[in-house]
């Protein structure tokens, strides 16, 4: 689902600005819009936005962090990241998700997702792969 057009343009702004941000404000973007998506999938346990600083090691206040919340489903909505998700983990059995998928997909799917993000929320590539390898995998 698209947001209003005013929320659109709004998040057109945002593109513009995002792309003069530090890398530090586009990794919270992107990391924090990409789990919260993935909760909202149901692929994820949720978690408060504290703790979920303290996991993905972002160093930014709680409440600078909600616009990527409040934004995951614009970013996110149609990249198809949760089926390649679903398909990645579902084969695993329950007590081997600590070792499935092996760290070779887990590299691949984390690939796929970058891929999948949004130009403007980019940053250095292999640091962003190894984000999101460390999300997915606790």
């Amino acid at each position: 689902m698209k947001p209003a057009l005013p929320l659109q343009i709004l998040f057109m702004i945002f593109r513009v600005i995002y792309r003069l941000l530090p890398m530090r404000s586009k990794r919270a973007m992107y990391l924090t819009s990409m789990y919260f998506y993935l909760v909202k999938e149901g692929l994820f346990r949720n978690m408060t936005l504290r703790q979920f600083s303290k996991h993905a090691q972002i160093d930014m206040a709680t409440t600078s962090m909600k616009l990527p919340l409040a934004s995951k489903e614009y970013i996110w909505g149609e990249t198809g990241i949760s089926q390649a998700l679903h398909e990645s983990f579902s084969h695993c059995p329950i007590n081997a998700l600590g070792q499935c998928p092996t760290e070779r997909d887990m590299r691949a799917l984390s690939e796929k997702i970058v891929d999948a993000a949004p130009t403007w929320l980019g940053y250095d590539r292999n640091t962003m792969i190894t984000d999101t390898m460390r999300v997915l995998q606790r």
